[in-house]
């Protein structure tokens, strides 16, 4: 049969099964993977992260959030 040509929450039919069993949603985990694995940095980007990080004294995990406000009221 013929499939669609994008599919974002197919989940492949050989680990579907095994990964409703630790996961309720697999196909939000095998979406995150994937994610995950396609943003990765490559290793020299990765190294000056975690040095400026040490530079700035940064010793957690620190999350940056954008808030948007008036913009969208014009």
């Amino acid at each position: 049969r013929k499939l669609p040509d994008f599919m974002p929450l197919a989940v492949p039919a050989d680990l579907a099964d095994e990964l409703a069993l630790f996961h309720g949603d697999p196909s939000i985990w095998w979406i995150g993977q994937f994610v995950h694995y396609a943003f990765r940095f490559k290793p020299n980007l990765q190294n000056y992260v975690i040095n400026a990080g040490k530079k700035m004294g940064f010793k957690k995990v620190i999350v940056g959030l954008h808030i948007r406000r008036t913009d969208k009221l014009v």
